[in-house]
């Protein structure tokens, strides 16, 4: 796995630095080979050797990628005196227009798959105090989604529960009842909520999105941009140069075909594979509860992310976390195995 990631993250800077797009930042040449496989030891390392102990090193993890823009949101409804914000942008103390609502989306979407946890039943006070820490953060993740009106961080939190809740019933088919119960409070919650004043403001901020083109029902657009990051795979098998491409494909993998073409792209399809296999092998071996639920939530969040967003381009250290965290799973199988 480490050769596979090596493999693919040098092709990729070398591919990307020949179309031109590593011009005026020579430094992500070093940064894009290095840092991939870097982050995956170390993730690895920590997933072998900590095992149980990975509740503080995937929650520091997710804090420290959710914590700016998480500040940025509640001092800007400090500043603004409205929850919802039509213009999905924010001015920073400096004066400077905060990212685009995509890029926070980005940086929020891990927190907000965690809301996933209220499913699983911690077994000790460690466990507890970890997931009412995540579930707090998970909970101001989903202001920031609400604030920006994204639609993305939306799905990842209902996908997240779904998950969690089959994962659940799967692994403890016998004790149902408490997962299920869950379950139809937070619908009961819901439901009770649509009544309230703020939700009908919420509910027609998203319709708002809808009549503005960006439906639903093509994913925001995205459908139309991955038909054509697949046509182009093979169109551009080395890449695309800055002067051709003119849109991301809102793709990881799509993505990393349009810069660096078709050689890395196949490394991140095998890399891929082997992660969810690992995934997989880990649910089904793992008998620690919380610690099982937090690699769904993380996995929620990075897959959903990846096949909807401009990652790399977006944010480079949620996929250098995203290595990390190939690397702590990787790792972990060894301790599930023991």
């Amino acid at each position: 796995m480490a050769l596979l990631i090596s493999l693919y993250s040098v092709s990729y800077a070398l591919f990307t630095y020949l179309n031109g797009w590593y011009a005026n930042a020579n430094a992500n040449i070093l940064f894009n080979s290095i840092l991939p496989p870097l982050f995956y030891l170390v993730g690895k390392y920590w997933g072998d050797t900590y095992g149980r102990n990975l509740y503080f090193l995937l929650s520091l993890a997710i804090l420290i990628l959710s914590i700016k823009p998480i500040i940025y949101v509640l001092i800007d409804i400090a500043n603004t005196g409205q929850i919802i914000n039509l213009s999905r942008s924010m001015e920073l103390s400096n004066g400077r227009v905060s990212s685009s609502a995509t890029n926070i989306g980005i940086q929020i979407s891990l927190v907000v798959s965690g809301i996933g946890l209220l499913i699983f039943q911690p077994l000790n006070k460690i466990e507890k105090s970890y997931k009412c820490l995540l579930i707090l953060l998970s909970m101001l993740g989903l202001l920031c989604v609400v604030h920006l009106i994204n639609r993305t961080g939306v799905v990842v939190a209902i996908i997240s529960l779904i998950t969690c809740l089959i994962i659940n019933i799967y692994k403890h088919g016998k004790n149902i009842i408490k997962p299920i119960a869950i379950s139809a409070v937070l619908l009961v919650l819901v439901l009770i909520m649509l009544d309230f004043p703020i939700i009908e403001d919420i509910l027609l901020a998203y319709n708002g999105r809808e009549i503005d083109g960006y439906e639903a029902s093509n994913v925001g657009g995205r459908t139309e941009l991955w038909n054509m990051g697949l046509k182009n795979l093979f169109k551009y098998p080395f890449g695309q140069t800055e002067f051709v491409r003119h849109s991301y494909s809102h793709n990881y993998w799509l993505d990393t075909a349009a810069t660096a073409g078709l050689f890395p792209f196949f490394l991140l399809l095998i890399i891929t594979v082997r992660h969810i296999t690992a995934t997989l092998f880990v649910i089904k071996r793992s008998s620690n509860n919380m610690l099982l639920a937090m690699f769904i939530t993380t996995n929620v969040g990075f897959v959903l992310t990846c096949f909807v967003e401009p990652v790399m381009e977006g944010s480079s250290l949620y996929v250098f976390l995203l290595f990390l965290f190939v690397g702590i799973t990787q790792g972990y199988t060894k301790c599930v195995i023991k």
